[in-house]
């Protein structure tokens, strides 16, 4: 009976733990879903296609279903859609050339690898996809492709070009009697009876149409019984035109709003979509509906409708849809952006700013608290770069290319931008902006910022505004591209980006004295002489080591205590990567470097993905790329880190996605500990997790009689167990005890275990 309630005890603890806790090894996405590119009616449904994703929102109880590449799609970069009712078959095409195929409402998935995988010189993106009966049209940017969805082969490939050359089609078109098919290229169209050999370039017919200098044709349809067509303005949207070509008679459509968007045939009726209004036209030309919201920066942007089946109106404006009816807007709650420029794990937050130094885009935060996002647009800055958020408070700042230092305490407003008006901050000597890169903040609550391109880009602001400003003696501002800062445990400032060296900087905390003041600067140089060009980033593990990520590969410093007494080198370590020894990393720019509870190793790079490397640097534990992994890009951006769960976050340009690593943030003591999973089931073969260790603290696992069954040291606050015992058996039915001590034994504890074989 005692056995029956312990495990009846322990049941209710695991189900508990289990709504808190991810297993490692489980990856999350987190894109924007709320720029849809194509909406269409599924059923019930209306299917909204992102750049990363697609999402699925219920007509009947509003749940949003999100599906990406974390949920199984081929890739990130989505290019369009298609529904076929007749197969209850959605299509998603890719820029990769990838195909997904996907049942609804089973959602089950085929991936059609062909054309990605196709030996083809250039690009191979799906531009358009068209179902009829059983074959479903794919125009690329080779060609078009048919595929027949009831033996599941390509029937016929077509290359529109002269001599074989690719031409790339922008749309597909079917006449309304679906007998002949148009394709329209960069300018041109051409058609052919659908009966024919599509895949003979000369039995197609290529149609005169005349345009005006610096526009193209942009889409057209079959409607009745003529060609309507979009023209787009390169130089003037306002001239943007539709035309109808009826028995090779060109002529305007008589109704032109300008900024157009699209064309459509929906119910026998021709729908135009612009950027302010939506126009439906009976099959007489007679506008029988109109919908037109005020011209202002703020007002929609129609890009695509879909009716439901009630007959309501569904488009794509701005942000998410909106049911015209009752302009109710919908869309996932989110990022703002998949251009992820920096991240950071703070106060049981994810902060997070997206933008680049090239991109000219508003001023994107956004902050994650419990699983839901909160954002603002900032529209006095822009290309934002950087983000600290100040522990035990609710400040945070984020750092521009060009647009100053914004602070807030608020994820939905900003309060103050910091520019050389207001501030000490230095602009750019050329153009007059204020470049803010790296931040960090001491135990005091000051502000350390770095401020590019300046004679003194070292800047410290502390809580009640009072600014510092400290220069690096001897270093061109061309060099001055300072772009990370941390602090050690001693208390020094630790500077990468500067052209080939790292500073190091004290001010003896004595913010407003500077004749005490240390700064040294070290060589990215070692043994054999100098390795690398430019430091990108620099941090500090868990045993006090100093970490210096460059343009070529990642090297240490062993004494960050006597940096300024001393004359030592800087260390590089010699690592097999991926069948190869060599200097840890030599032929990577290391983007950013994150040390776990384990003091593992995260290297991000510009275009490799992320290594986790062993705490010495010796050893690769893993590699993981867009190929090999839910990354949506190898080019990583940025890293941050929940040390109580674990979760590793990976900041891209093409969105955030995360992982749970087997590592989490050492506890002060071992007095609560857990176990997942708990019972451990007789169908359960992966690791058992025991969470809130100590810091590599010793496990020992025992019979409920006390023989030793297995024993390891824990990662940071997780210690790992396959349910064998030290011969490699797995263990039989029973009771476990987990006893927990850390390296000196002044703390232990004590839990319990199901195993169920």
């Amino acid at each position: 009976m005692k056995n029956v309630k312990l495990l009846v005890c322990v049941c209710v603890s695991f189900l508990s733990v289990l709504q808190a806790q991810t297993l490692p090894g489980v990856w999350k996405d987190y894109f924007s879903y709320q720029y849809v590119k194509q909406i269409h009616a599924v059923d019930n449904h209306i299917m909204a296609m992102s750049t990363n994703g697609f999402w699925m929102y219920s007509l009947e109880t509003g749940e949003i279903r999100k599906f990406s590449k974390v949920q199984g799609l081929s890739d990130v970069k989505l290019t369009t859609s298609a529904y076929s009712k007749q197969y209850k078959t959605i299509a998603i095409g890719y820029e990769s050339g990838a195909i997904d195929l996907i049942e609804y409402p089973s959602y089950a998935m085929r991936k059609i690898t062909t054309i990605f995988l196709k030996d083809i010189y250039g690009l191979k993106t799906i531009r358009d996809i068209q179902f009829q009966d059983s074959l479903m049209y794919v125009a690329t940017d080779f060609g078009l492709v048919v595929y027949n969805l009831e033996s599941h082969t390509f029937v016929s490939t077509t290359i529109l070009g002269e001599s074989g050359k690719y031409v790339a089609i922008s749309q597909l078109l079917f006449t309304e009697s679906s007998d002949s098919i148009a394709v329209i290229t960069e300018g041109d169209l051409y058609t052919i009876r659908k009966n024919d050999n599509i895949s003979d370039f000369s039995l197609w017919s290529k149609v005169h149409i005349p345009l005006h200098e610096n526009a193209n044709i942009h889409s057209g349809v079959y409607f009745n019984n003529s060609l309507y067509y979009m023209v787009k303005h390169e130089t003037d949207a306002a001239l943007d035109s539709i035309y109808v070509l009826s028995q090779g008679v060109r002529k305007p459509f008589k109704v032109q709003p300008g900024y157009l968007q699209s064309i459509s045939v929906v119910h026998n009726e021709l729908v135009v979509l612009s950027n302010y209004s939506v126009r439906i036209y009976s099959l007489q030309e007679q506008l029988r509906f109109i919908h037109e919201t005020p011209q202002s920066d703020s007002a929609d942007v129609y890009k695509a409708i879909t009716f439901d089946s009630k007959n309501d109106i569904w488009l794509v404006g701005n942000v998410g849809i909106t049911h015209l009816e009752s302009s109710k807007t919908v869309y996932p709650n989110g990022l703002n952006s998949n251009m992820i420029a920096d991240l950071q794990y703070q106060n049981d937050k994810l902060y997070c700013v997206c933008g680049s130094a090239n991109k000219y885009d508003v001023g994107l935060f956004n902050v994650m608290v419990n699983g839901t996002w909160y954002s603002h647009i900032n529209w006095s800055v822009k290309n934002s770069l950087s983000v600290h958020a100040m522990p035990f408070s609710d400040d945070y700042y984020y750092g521009t290319h060009g647009w100053g230092l914004v602070q807030s305490d608020k994820s939905w407003k900003y309060n103050t931008v910091y520019l050389a008006q207001n501030s000490i901050i230095q602009a750019h000597p050329k153009n007059n902006h204020e470049y803010i890169s790296g931040m960090t903040s001491d135990s005091k609550g000051n502000l350390w910022a770095l401020n590019m391109y300046a004679s003194k880009p070292l800047l410290a602001k502390t809580a009640d505004n009072t600014w510092y400003s400290y220069s690096f003696p001897n270093i061109s501002s061309t060099d001055m591209l300072v772009t990370q800062i941390i602090i050690d445990a001693n208390g020094y400032k630790w500077v990468a980006g500067i052209n080939k060296k790292v500073a190091v900087f004290y001010e003896n905390k004595t913010l407003d004295n500077t004749d005490d003041d240390e700064l040294v600067f070290l060589s990215l140089e070692d043994s054999e002489g100098v390795f690398a060009a430019r430091s990108t980033c620099v941090v500090e593990d868990n045993e006090g080591t100093i970490w210096i990520g460059t343009d070529k590969g990642i090297a240490t410093y062993t004494s960050p205590s006597r940096v300024f007494d001393n004359t030592k080198k800087l260390s590089r370590i010699k690592i097999e990567i991926d069948g190869e020894v060599g200097y840890l990393l030599s032929s990577q720019w290391i983007t950013a470097i994150l040390v776990d509870g384990a003091n593992r190793k995260w290297i991000a790079t510009q275009n490799s993905g992320v290594y986790v490397i062993s705490a010495d640097g010796t050893e690769q534990i893993a590699h993981y790329t867009k190929e090999n992994s839910y990354l949506p890009s190898n080019a990583i951006t940025s890293l941050a880190y929940d040390k109580k769960t674990g979760e590793i976050f990976f900041g891209t340009y093409s969105g955030l996605v995360s992982v749970i690593s087997d590592a989490t943030q050492g506890a002060f003591t071992n007095s609560e500990l857990y176990v997942v999973p708990n019972p451990v089931r007789e169908n359960y073969y992966g690791n058992i997790h025991i969470y809130g260790t100590t810091s590599n603290a010793i496990v020992k696992i025992t019979t409920i009689s006390g023989k030793l069954v297995f024993e390891c040291t824990a990662n940071g606050g997780v210690a790992l167990w396959n349910g064998t015992n030290l011969n490699g058996e797995r263990v039989q039915t029973g009771i476990y005890l987990v006893y927990v001590t850390n390296e000196d034994g002044s703390s232990t504890g004590v839990t319990k275990l199901m195993f169920i074989q």
